[in-house]
């Protein structure tokens, strides 16, 4: 007996040590792929996100140019002294506008320009005047008699975005007003917004050296025209490093744009990718370098790799330990589960027979009753159902001996629970939990059990009624939907959303985290429903709710106040990542086509953003949010406001 139970020991434990490690070998190498292409994932979604983001706010700032030159354009001093000529009086009276629109915007270009391209008055620089500009973007305006802009490189090796607009008046064109912005002051946003550090690369063939570097010196910047071949960095968040100098010179020579390559600076893991830059003559005049700290992520995958190493020896020698003992064990336990089956038989044969002695007394309740009687073994295993159960749970006669009890639980933690409260008091009345039947129909139930013994005092089966109860249960949800949610948009109605909201707003002050609301109008919805009629207005409300909760986070709770407001509470986001939510839900509003009819319409939503402070509560942060929203309405609809 003994050579055979090492020959078992041997037989079972050397294929199990070879295939553990084996296992060990390719889970370590899986996981570190994993983790590494994880990484590289969410570089180049991060990068993507910070190329859109540059694109994006280049958008909102044309926009922005746009309004200025249109309410230029009304002023009637300054049409008047560009029709009479009077450049000085011109200048005079548009050095207001330039300052406040330089202070407020960041505008640091304003023209004037004639017909014919002349620059008649440049405001930020009243003395050079009377130069033929030949820029792509007044070009543009020209050709297209419409508004024009983009960004275009200057000699200084600056990139400005440039608007310029036609200056019509009564029908006739009179000449055209330009707005200039540097656009160096993004870069810095990004890097703030997504924690991103950017490099701006221009090829030298767009630039002139002694402009270039005559540049560095009037803006107060270092810069090397020597450092690579053919490009020279005009603007970045982060200082070179000779490994990084060594990417940039190969980008040139592969000019790869979707490799994501990987930096190691001032002790610091970084990845990056080269996106290209175009300016708005269509020309790729240089590239934008993105590069993201990935150094807690690398340090992270090497402390993961090390640790689960060391778990893997531990709980592989643990498990050779204990097998090598389970094994030895096995004869005996084999010899004490034979005596167990054989008293277990016996208590079966008496359990036999104490059913067969009550089952006269049992059998008439047990037939008549209207609601489901079972008895199972100690297992779990049916044995006896009553019609009413049979019809229940969709049973037939061949189905009793074969179907266990807890397989018809939907969730099984609730068989578990069934089980420890049932061996602890000998009986269970009206617990609570759903079946299904073998056709796989659920069903919410009552259930009321008990226990029977033997003599001896051991578990012989289990007894007891089960009742449907999914009529009421569905009549109590309904009575609760209709309680919190908003009929229409099918989200939470106002009473609802606040005490939601008001939990979550204690449990941040309670852990300190950030809190937020955005508040949310539909621009000119009075127009929807007069121009269409209000079940249209119904679908526009149920469609508006529906690219919001697609835009925010499952964590993040929405609500209708009334009419065609809307709230959202937002936890655990501060300042930059609320507005960044804040607008991408407007963007979505505005970018999103409905359909009413066989008519596309569009709609705009004007968004307020308000942030906890330590001393608020949340009626105080909802109105700070409606002032922030109203203010948005009041700058012109369609635009994000943070509540100061």
């Amino acid at each position: 007996m003994s050579n055979k139970s090492e020959n078992i020991k041997s037989r079972i434990l050397s294929p199990m040590i070879l295939v553990g490690a084996v296992l060990i070998l390719v889970s370590l190498t899986g996981g570190y792929r994993l983790q590494k292409n994880a990484i590289d994932n969410s570089v180049h979604q991060r990068i993507s996100g910070g190329y859109s983001l540059f694109k994006g706010l280049l958008q909102e700032e044309i926009k922005v140019m746009s309004g200025q030159i249109d309410f230029l354009k009304t002023d009637q001093t300054l049409l008047a002294s560009f029709l009479v000529g009077d450049r000085s009086i011109l200048a005079y009276k548009a050095r207001s506008f330039f300052e406040r629109m330089h202070s407020k915007y960041r505008i640091t270009h304003f023209y004037f320009h004639e017909t014919d391209k002349t620059c008649f008055l440049r405001v930020h620089s009243p003395n050079r005047h009377g130069d033929l500009i030949d820029r792509f973007t007044i070009a543009g305006a020209v050709s297209t008699g419409k508004p024009y802009h983009g960004i275009e490189l200057g000699p200084l090796g600056t990139f400005t975005l440039r608007v310029v607009h036609p200056w019509i008046v009564d029908d006739k064109l009179v000449g055209y007003i330009e707005l200039g912005m540097e656009i160096e002051h993004i870069s810095q946003f990004i890097k703030q917004a997504l924690n991103l550090e950017l490099l701006v690369l221009i090829e030298k063939k767009f630039l002139e050296r002694n402009k270039w570097e005559d540049g560095l010196k009037i803006l107060g910047r270092k810069g090397n025209w020597d450092l690579f071949p053919d490009f020279v960095i005009i603007d970045q968040t982060i200082e070179g490093s000779v490994v990084l100098n060594e990417i940039i010179g190969s980008h040139q020579n592969q000019n790869d744009h979707d490799s994501i390559f990987s930096v190691e600076l001032t002790n610091r893991h970084y990845k990056g990718q080269f996106k290209d830059l175009t300016d708005v003559g269509g020309r790729s005049v240089g590239d934008f370098i993105f590069l993201m700290d990935i150094t807690v992520q690398h340090t992270d995958l090497v402390k993961l790799t090390l640790i689960i190493t060391g778990l893997f020896l531990v709980i592989g020698g643990s498990l050779f330990l204990f097998f090598n003992s389970y094994i030895g064990g096995i004869q005996t336990r084999l010899i004490t589960s034979r005596k167990k089956l054989q008293s277990e038989i016996k208590v079966r044969r008496q359990s036999e027979e104490a059913l067969t002695r009550s089952e006269k007394r049992f059998r008439s309740i047990f037939e008549a009753s209207k609601d489901a009687i079972v008895s199972m073994d100690k297992e779990g295993i049916l044995q006896m159902v009553n019609p009413a159960g049979m019809e229940l749970l969709n049973l037939t006669d061949s189905d009793l001996g074969l179907i266990n009890f807890r397989d018809l639980y939907v969730d099984s933690a609730m068989h578990r629970s069934f089980l420890a409260k049932i061996h602890k008091q000998g009986f269970i009345r009206d617990f609570g939990t759903q079946l299904h039947t073998k056709d796989n129909k659920d069903m919410d139930c009552l259930m009321t059990f008990t226990t029977k013994l033997s003599d001896e005092g051991e578990l012989i089966n289990y007894e007891g009624i089960v009742r449907d109860v999914t009529p009421f249960k569905i009549m109590e949800e309904e009575l609760r939907r209709l309680a919190t949610k908003d009929p229409l948009t099918g989200i939470n109605n106002r009473r609802n959303f606040l005490d939601l909201a008001q939990i979550e707003m204690n449990r941040s002050k309670r852990y300190e985290h950030p809190f937020s609301l955005i508040m949310l109008d539909i621009d000119h919805f009075k127009n929807v429903n007069d121009t269409y009629g209000h079940s249209a207005g119904d679908e526009v409300l149920k469609e508006f709710c529906g690219i919001c909760l697609k835009a925010i986070r499952e964590s993040d709770i929405m609500g209708r106040l009334g009419g065609e407001e809307f709230v959202v509470a937002l936890m655990e986001c501060d300042k930059n990542a609320v507005m960044i939510m804040a607008e991408r839900i407007r963007k979505a509003i505005a970018s999103h086509k409905m359909l009413i009819g066989s008519e596309e319409i569009r709609i705009t939503t004007s968004v307020g953003v308000a942030q906890a402070q330590p001393d608020c509560d949340l009626k105080s942060m909802l109105e700070r949010a409606d002032r922030a929203l109203y203010q948005a309405k009041e700058k012109g609809r369609n635009q994000v406001k943070f509540a100061s």
